[in-house]
């Protein structure tokens, strides 16, 4: 004659719940990384065959000399971050330059010229809030300056490395003369978003294996053999 054992679940106590339950809030950090995970692959895949995240074409018009952006600051930025690519089309047949320099320089570049800062602007649909500084003098040609970080004269975009300090971008037209009329895009290069997107699903697979592993072994230690 033969017996089958049986097993008897009992409830959980002491070190045996509190496993199960570590195991389970870790099983809901792997949840939250799968998700991270999947957001983050959601957002890699909107990159251009460049890989970069670029906006819609915008125009940008001004009767005066410039359409400058508002100080940018990128302090504490690591260059390795990625990196920034600005399209400028004319729309008015006039040869088009794009630059980006130290604010400090576009400033002194633009001082006693008549020109529009970029200060804030809305999307759908495209609405640019401007400052209109006044003067009289006109600009000398942008090509002809040293200061600039990166240019374009519209033949192809134009791209530029992140580093530190604080920038301006600067949209004009190629001799310096009044009435800006472009359409412009911006692009960024964010490798880091591909190296969190891998951490992500790394640490999803680490906590579900460790989470799960948890809950297991509490759930187990309170099913005792009877006989």
């Amino acid at each position: 004659m033969s017996t089958t054992a049986t097993r008897t679940r009992i409830p959980l106590a002491g070190g045996h719940l509190a496993t199960a339950i570590a195991g389970g809030l870790i099983l809901f950090l792997s949840a939250t990384a799968a998700v991270s995970g999947a957001a983050l692959q959601w957002t890699t895949s909107k990159q251009d065959a460049a890989g970069y995240y670029t906006t819609t074409t915008e125009r940008l018009v001004t009767t005066t000399s410039a359409i400058a952006t508002d100080d940018l600051d990128v302090n504490g930025v690591p260059g390795s971050l990625g990196r920034v690519r600005i399209t400028a089309q004319s729309r008015n047949s006039k040869p088009i330059f794009t630059g980006i320099a130290r604010t400090r320089d576009v400033d002194a570049y633009l001082r006693n010229t008549a020109h529009k800062t970029l200060t804030d602007f809305d999307v759908d649909p495209f609405d640019p809030t401007y400052r209109t500084s006044r003067g009289t003098e006109t600009p000398a040609r942008p090509a002809d300056q040293s200061f600039w970080a990166a240019t374009s004269d519209g033949a192809k975009p134009l791209e530029w490395k992140v580093r530190d300090g604080n920038w301006s971008v600067v949209v004009m037209n190629a001799d310096g003369s009044a009435g800006v009329d472009a359409g412009v895009s911006a692009g960024a290069k964010l490798p880091i978003l591909g190296d969190l997107e891998l951490a992500a699903w790394i640490a999803a697979a680490l906590f579900l294996a460790l989470g799960g592993g948890l809950l297991a072994a509490g759930l187990r230690r309170g099913t005792m053999p009877a006989a």
